[in-house]
């Protein structure tokens, strides 16, 4: 699977309950969800993916990730950052 362009949101299910969905924008589907939040939910995720598929992200989309406001380059590399 090559992944181009991915959005990652944090929502709120249930007062202090946060998930993480992970989507592919040039399919328009869900390629991964977890039930928690922050850098190391999003750290599993980018370690999931093969070397050849990180690379291949070109834009990522973040909505309301805390994880942004913190990136330091580590956990996902490649891709700009679209806001």
């Amino acid at each position: 699977m090559a992944l181009k362009h991915i959005g990652i949101d944090e929502t709120s299910y249930k007062k202090g309950q946060y998930i993480t969905v992970i989507v592919d924008h040039d399919t328009n589907s869900v390629i991964w969800v977890h039930d928690k939040h922050g850098k190391e939910v999003l750290r599993e995720f980018f370690e999931q993916l093969r070397e050849e598929q990180r690379a291949s992200i070109e834009l990522r989309h973040s909505r309301r990730c805390q994880m942004d406001q913190r990136d330091d380059g580590r956990i996902h590399p490649t891709g700009r950052q679209m806001p």
